[in-house]
């Protein structure tokens, strides 16, 4: 049935009489449009018209009322859309690392972070790009590391000292040396241990020295021997010794010079013989 009644063309048109116009049927809906938004709820609409020609109006009759185009909307893509992930601020930078090394140049880390949250990442959307903390690197502690000292090797021995005795056992030495330089101390290390020289002592000349001999004292002169003559002068001695043992020679040591037995002699009986 339609909206509006159809009229048809009767005498009173060909007399002249005003007829009103009246709308024709719709036309069919033709398809929807395409929606105004790929997701987060767009438009469409599709639209059907009809004609004001059933009859159109005719000897000042009115026209149709209304519009000749029906349209129809409709919500589409209501799906939310995907919505990327956006940095938030960076937080401070946190408190420098302890420092890698105490001395020769070590390494200091700070950090920062922020996150994906600003907004985060919705309906399948992108993760931020980049990575969520940053770092920063420094050197530290630059100063050189002190080197402790390290002797060299050591030398050869050198040759024996002269001995400090011809015999009786005397003394000699020999050294070597070493230095400390493999490497030498550097930056406050420490010296090395020790001493720079190697002494080493021996024995020397141990045949016993000779002992050359020396007189003991004189002992007392022997009483006098008897008077070789009664009268007119005759001579007497005395005698003493000592001996070669004060010490006596050892170890090829000399004889004592001179003679062991002492001789004393004087005149005696010095009065003249009788008769003469």
């Amino acid at each position: 049935m339609h909206p509006y009644p159809i009229y048809e063309n009767k005498k009173e048109d060909q007399n002249g009489s005003s007829v009103d116009g009246n709308w024709s049927s719709w036309t069919s809906w033709n398809g929807w449009s395409t929606c105004t938004k790929n997701c987060g709820t767009g438009g469409q609409a599709r639209s059907r018209t009809r004609a004001c020609t059933n009859p159109g109006p005719l000897n000042g009759g009115k026209q149709c009322p209304g519009l000749t185009t029906g349209i129809e909307r409709r919500q589409c893509n209501t799906n939310p859309c995907p919505v990327d992930g956006k940095w938030s601020s960076w937080t401070s930078w946190s408190s420098w690392s302890t420092c890698t090394k105490n001395c020769g140049t070590g390494k200091q880390v700070r950090t920062k972070t922020r996150s994906c949250s600003n907004p985060k990442p919705l309906y399948g959307g992108n993760q931020c790009p980049g990575l969520t903390t940053g770092v920063e690197n420094r050197q530290c502690n630059t100063n050189p590391c002190a080197i402790d000292g390290s002797w060299s090797v050591w030398t050869s021995w050198n040759s024996w000292s002269i001995c400090t005795k011809s015999c009786g056992t005397g003394d000699q030495v020999r050294n070597k040396t070493r230095s400390c330089t493999n490497p030498e101390p550097l930056y406050g290390g420490k010296q090395c241990p020790g001493l720079p020289t190697g002494v080493e002592n021996r024995q020397c000349n141990t045949n016993l020295c000779p002992v050359d001999g020396n007189w003991s004292p004189w002992i007392s002169w022997s009483s006098w021997s008897t008077c070789t003559k009664n009268c007119g002068n005759g001579s007497q001695g005395r005698t003493r010794t000592r001996s070669c043992t004060n010490p006596k020679p050892l170890h090829g040591g000399q004889q004592c010079p001179g003679l062991t037995t002492g001789v004393e002699n004087r005149q005696c009986n010095t009065n003249p013989c009788p008769g003469w």
